[in-house]
C-alpha cells in the first residue's frame, strides 16, 4: 500500500483546520440506524470539569476556534452540561460551540440553560419527516423532538438561527431530503446541514444504510493510490472522546488512531505522534472506509 505522508497534505501546524468534535459521554437515548455506537470498543463514561478543563488548555496552545459538541452519545445527558459549557465558553470566549442532539431532552428548561451557557450552535439530527420512518431509524419520540424544536423558535425568536436542522442522507431517505427541508421550513427552521452517509471506517452494522444512490452519483473516481488521502488529516484536534484522549478520526472506534491523551501529553507530544499514526490509521483504519477524500459530502442551506 502506498502511504500518503501527512506534509503532503497540510504543509505546516498553520496549515491545519483549528476545530475540535468534542464527546462529552458516549451514553445515548437513540438508536440511529447510521450511527454504529455499539461497535465501540472503548468504557462508556461522562467527561469530568478537570478532563474538560485539560482539553480547553491544550486547546487555547492549538488556537482551537471551533468547538463541535457530539461523538457518540447525546451531549444533553451531561448532568453538567451547562457548566461544561460555560467553562469552555470562558477559557474560548471567541470560539464558535456547536451543540449536535437529537433533540428529545431539548426541552424549554433544557433551551434556556443552552442560550445562557453561551451555546453558538444548535444541530438537530432529523432524518425523515415520516414519524414512523423516524422512529423506527433512530428509535425516540418523533412528536416530542417537534415539539421542542416549535417552543424554542417561539420561547427564542432572536435565536431562531442558532436552530439547524442537521440530515444525513442515507439509503432510506436519499429521495426525500428536499421533503424533511420544505416540513421544517413550513414551521420555521430556516438552517439546515445535510451528510452523506458512509460506512463508518466498516463498523456501521447496516452497511446498505450507506449504499445510496446520491453517494454513488457523487462519488469522484481516484486513483488506487490516492485513496488514503483524507480529510481528517487536515483537522488539528478532529476527535476528543470523553476520556480526554485524541483521535485522528472520530470513526476510530478501536482507538487505533490515538494522537495522545490531553490531561498528560503535551502540545509537542502530540504533534510529533501526528505521522506516524496518520501512517498507521491509512493502514488498519482508512482502508475499510468508503469515504473517498475528493467528496464533498456536506451541505450547508439556508433558505
Amino acid at each position: 500500500m502506498a502511504y500518503v505522508k501527512l506534509k503532503d497534505i497540510v504543509k505546516d501546524i498553520n496549515g491545519l483546520d483549528k476545530s475540535l468534535e468534542l464527546e462529552l459521554t458516549n451514553f445515548c437515548n437513540a438508536k440511529c440506524g447510521m450511527c454504529p455506537r455499539e461497535e465501540l470498543n472503548r468504557p462508556k463514561g461522562y467527561m469530568t470539569l478537570k478532563t474538560l478543563k485539560a482539553i480547553l488548555n491544550a486547546s487555547a496552545q492549538f488556537q482551537i476556534n471551533n468547538i463541535s459538541i457530539g461523538g457518540f452519545g447525546e451531549p444533553l445527558l451531561h448532568k453538567d452540561f451547562r457548566l461544561l459549557i460555560k467553562t469552555m465558553r470562558s477559557v474560548l470566549p471567541n470560539a464558535k460551540i456547536s451543540l449536535t442532539t437529537n433533540g428529545l431532552l431539548l426541552a424549554p428548561e433544557m433551551q434556556n440553560e443552552i442560550i445562557k451557557a453561551g451555546i453558538s450552535e444548535i444541530n438537530v439530527s432529523f432524518h425523515s419527516n415520516s414519524k414512523d420512518e423516524y422512529e423506527n431509524f433512530m428509535g425516540i419520540s418523533y412528536l416530542s423532538v417537534i415539539d421542542n424544536v416549535k417552543s424554542f423558535l417561539k420561547n427564542h425568536p432572536q435565536h431562531e438561527n442558532t436552530i439547524r436542522i442537521g440530515i444525513v442522507r442515507t439509503k432510506l431517505n436519499t429521495d426525500k431530503v428536499e421533503n424533511i427541508i420544505n416540513f421544517w421550513d413550513k414551521i420555521g427552521v430556516k438552517n439546515f446541514t445535510i451528510l452523506t452517509a458512509h460506512n463508518r471506517a466498516g463498523k456501521l452494522m447496516d452497511q446498505a444504510i450507506a449504499d445510496n444512490q446520491f453517494f454513488q452519483e457523487q462519488r469522484i473516481e481516484i486513483q488506487e493510490k490516492d485513496k488514503s488521502i483524507c480529510r481528517t488529516a487536515s483537522i488539528i484536534l478532529k476527535f476528543v472522546d470523553w476520556q480526554g484522549k485524541t483521535h485522528l478520526c472520530c470513526n476510530d472506534l478501536d482507538s487505533i488512531a490515538l494522537l495522545g491523551d490531553l490531561q498528560v501529553d503535551s502540545f509537542e507530544t502530540i504533534e510529533s505522534n501526528r505521522e506516524n499514526i496518520w501512517k498507521k490509521a491509512q493502514k488498519e483504519l482508512c482502508r475499510n472506509c468508503n469515504m473517498p477524500s475528493t467528496l464533498l459530502h456536506t451541505e450547508l442551506i439556508s433558505i
